[in-house]
């Protein structure tokens, strides 16, 4: 069935990693079909209600053309945010659920902030950023330690990042978008390399899974999530 499929790839990922020695991180995703129950239809803008009362510390998103089907849901990754020479971003990296209890998740978090392989996930996706704007900026001030982020259903090491960029590259997002994206909390490390393997192995078209959606202005300022 798909779950022995999924399970399937995750163990051929980590042999790929192991036997080669050439990805240190690759990131997977799986697509599941879920029929709406009884003869109601989905609702847009009911969906998007809930989902806006649901999670409303995080980034909510509709994208639906013309005849296409629709691409929603709700993020609390926002991969750039640019005023002028001033860039802000955010990585997001390293999760646990939310716990039944406050002693529960009080515990979650620590052991969240404590676990080696979550910190070096997460370090590994703040020093990709880190190269990208180190060229491109003045300036980059990083936290040296993550953050727990808490939403409704689970928490997720932070560190926000921001940059004061040369003059060169202030209001030029979409040239930076496609620098940043996609960092290694959405394809994996090195970027080629795991993008390829992804392409060659996952077995479905992503589409716009995992997409930059934003906007952008005349003069180049704007702001992307992930969607």
């Amino acid at each position: 069935g798909e779950h022995t499929k999924w399970i399937d790839l995750v163990q051929r990922a980590v042999r790929s990693m192991k036997e080669q020695g050439l990805m240190s991180k690759v990131v997977l995703a799986r697509a599941l079909e879920m029929p709406s129950s009884g003869q109601r239809r989905l609702s847009l803008g009911g969906t998007m209600k809930e989902l806006r009362d649901r999670f409303n510390d995080c980034h909510v998103f509709l994208v639906k053309p013309p005849g296409r089907p629709a691409f929603l849901g709700a993020t609390p990754e926002r991969l750039v945010s640019l005023s002028g020479s001033r860039l802000t971003t955010t990585a997001l990296a390293g999760t646990r659920p939310r716990g039944a209890t406050p002693a529960e998740d009080a515990k979650l978090a620590k052991d969240l902030l404590s676990a080696s392989k979550d910190r070096e996930e997460h370090l590994l996706v703040v020093q990709e950023i880190e190269s990208v704007l180190n060229p491109l900026s003045s300036r980059v001030a990083i936290p040296s330690t993550p953050v727990v982020r808490q939403l409704r259903n689970v928490q997720h090491l932070e560190t926000p990042i921001s940059a004061d960029l040369h003059p060169d590259f202030a209001g030029d997002l979409l040239e930076i978008l496609g620098r940043l994206h996609p960092t290694p909390a959405l394809g994996g490390s090195p970027r080629e390399l795991a993008l390829d393997w992804i392409q060659g192995n996952e077995g479905w078209d992503r589409g716009w899974y995992a997409a930059p959606l934003g906007w952008v202005d005349q003069d180049g300022d704007g702001e992307f999530i992930v969607g």
